[in-house]
């Protein structure tokens, strides 16, 4: 049994290889999360790029005789990117939110899905010496998910996003925004 596994296993490892080293030039994985600056970079065309990822935290605050404690959790907070054209790239993402919170004897929670959005980003600038890269991002976050967690209406961003190249090794990134909320 465990010898058609490893037959099978062996098999689809060959030909997802294979299909990888087939390739003639594989571009640079340069991805949006999971930091808070977005890259003023776009996916080459007709790629498809897919950014996932988990965060947890955990609060313990004491104030006045009572203990408050907070616990979240973002799972599968996940972005899908699609180059369209060499500048332009759609996006598409989500999340699934849980948080429970403590006080005293009394005890809530909220989960579900959020902030699913989509978008899209444009490249006024690339590869140059000053402001290396420069591109403009527009996102609309839906008004679906669970009940407690999505918004009430649309709700729209725009971005501008700047990279400066330092060297080989570094960069210095910055995005400046306005949403409406």
């Amino acid at each position: 049994m465990i010898g058609i596994y490893l037959k099978y296993f062996s098999i689809t490892t060959y030909f997802f290889t294979s299909i990888i080293f087939c390739q003639s030039t594989i571009p640079d994985l340069i991805t949006d999360r999971p930091d808070v600056t977005e890259s003023a970079v776009t996916v080459p065309i007709g790629s498809f790029q897919v950014e996932t990822g988990f965060s947890f935290q955990q609060q313990k605050i004491n104030e006045f005789g009572e203990t408050l404690e907070n616990r979240s959790i973002s799972l599968f907070s996940t972005l899908f990117r699609y180059g369209v054209f060499r500048n332009l790239e759609f996006r598409f993402g989500g999340g699934y939110f849980s948080n429970k919170s403590i006080l005293g004897q009394y005890a809530s929670s909220v989960h579900g899905i959020n902030d699913l959005m989509v978008g899209s980003k444009f490249v006024l600038r690339n590869q140059e010496v000053f402001l290396t890269n420069f591109a403009l991002l527009f996102e609309v976050t839906l008004p679906f998910g669970a009940e407690e967690l999505k918004p009430e209406k649309f709700e729209p961003k725009f971005m501008l996003l700047g990279e400066q190249e330092i060297n080989e090794f570094s960069a210095l990134a910055g995005n400046v925004g306005v949403e409406y909320s």
